[in-house]
């Protein structure tokens, strides 16, 4: 992700019209990330938009997608560290489920 070298990436960043011509559930999940995020619903947000990931995108939306994952994980940080239980929650989760993907990575199922 490009954004998290560099300090001050948030959704103003973000191109919000990446989205406009994807499939429509593609689009969905986009704008209820984009909802979550605006409303820090930390979890909500970063679920959304990881999910997007996985998915048939372009360049442009992988993009768009990685800066706004920057953007929340850079304000998770500062309100987690400010005391926000909500975003020490989500980082906790986010956190779990790294750990779990690379035990996946590195001790796939036989």
């Amino acid at each position: 992700m490009l954004c998290v070298f560099f300090a001050g990436c948030d959704q103003r960043n973000v191109n919000k019209s990446a989205f406009d011509s994807a499939k429509p559930e593609v689009k969905q999940t986009w704008q209820a990330a984009l909802a979550a995020s605006k409303a820090n619903n930390y979890l909500s947000a970063s679920t959304n938009f990881l999910s997007l990931i996985s998915r048939d995108i372009t360049p442009t939306q992988l993009v768009a997608v990685q800066d706004a994952m920057a953007g929340l994980t850079e304000r998770m940080y500062q309100a987690a560290a400010k005391g926000d239980a909500g975003a020490k929650a989500a980082l906790d989760a986010l956190k779990q489920r790294q750990a779990e993907q690379m035990r996946a990575l590195t001790h796939p199922a036989h």
